[in-house]
């Protein structure tokens, strides 16, 4: 946690976050949850060209369980059929 002097509200990017600096004795009413600016019923990831493999990419911090879920991307990942490349870029947890 950053020791942000006079600052009056929190912008975080989940629930979760903000659970978290509750956590940490920072009140609710301090903090404002900010979603990440994308709507997963207006994506659509068109298929890949054929004869080449899907190619997936994953840019953050490497958290298998908890926050950031990469567990969950192998999962789905798991599930899909057809060929596929997953790309990552990051590395271990700071918590």
């Amino acid at each position: 946690m950053y020791n942000v002097r006079g600052l009056s509200i929190w912008p975080i990017s989940s629930s979760g976050i903000k659970e978290q600096m509750m956590a940490r004795g920072i009140s609710a009413q301090d903090i404002s949850v900010v979603y990440n600016p994308v709507s997963i019923k207006t994506i659509i990831v068109p298929p890949p060209e054929c004869d080449k493999p899907a190619v997936f990419l994953y840019v953050g911090r490497l958290k298998f369980e908890g926050q950031k879920r990469v567990k969950d991307l192998f999962d789905g990942l798991a599930r899909t059929t057809g060929e596929w490349q997953l790309h990552i870029i990051g590395d271990g947890s700071r918590f």
